[in-house]
């Protein structure tokens, strides 16, 4: 799917989960580079990104994998898993 979507992710860590209880929802942009691997070391993080980021939470090097990313098809109710 390409045009205008919207995605919703609901993560598995207990530390972003804690601090959306007290902020609420949060908007967000990926840290990630197309067609790269996914960052997982905040020290990798702030070396390539430090004067693109206007504030960061270290809760230390994430062994998880990424988020799994999910279309929905509004015309059939079906759930589409793009990555």
């Amino acid at each position: 799917p390409t045009g205008d979507t919207l995605a919703i992710r609901l993560p598995n860590n207990l530390a972003l989960r804690k601090l959306l209880v007290e902020t609420g929802p949060l908007v967000s942009t990926s840290i990630n580079l197309n067609q790269k691997p996914p960052f997982n070391d905040p020290g990798l993080i702030d070396q390539f990104f430090s004067d693109q980021i206007d504030f960061m939470i270290s809760v230390g090097k994430l062994t998880a994998n990424p988020s799994n990313i999910y279309h929905i098809d509004l015309q059939s109710d079906k759930l589409i898993k793009l990555r």
